[in-house]
């Protein structure tokens, strides 16, 4: 269903989850990394519980991140509605840009 085909209510209605998916992002980065684990694993039980019949699709410690952004998009070709899809997309955008920010601050020279 395109957007302009939804009631207000429902464009807006998206438009706040995806702003507080990114804002969960935000605040994900500033976590360490065994608290990222415990709230990556409470999304994936969340997101079983909603789309059972989805594998999860949460990045594993071995899968390479390019994978996992596959994965985002591979699965946002069968989700079941417009919102899925489109935050399966924006999860997929996200991590791209943070792969690209890790490489760019892996180049970066060393200030001592």
């Amino acid at each position: 269903m395109n957007e302009r085909n939804r009631p207000f209510v429902e464009r807006l209605e998206l438009r706040i989850t995806l702003r507080r998916v990114a804002e969960f992002f935000e605040a994900l980065s500033k976590l360490d990394e065994p608290d990222k684990e415990i709230l990556l694993e409470e999304i994936a039980n969340n997101l079983r519980e909603y789309m059972p019949g989805v594998p999860s699709i949460l990045v594993p410690p071995t899968l390479p991140l390019q994978s996992f952004i596959d994965r985002c998009r591979d699965l946002a070709t069968v989700a079941p509605n417009d919102r899925i899809r489109n935050i399966l997309l924006r999860i997929a955008d996200v991590y791209e840009i943070e792969a690209v920010v890790e490489v760019a601050d892996a180049n970066l020279p060393d200030v001592a």
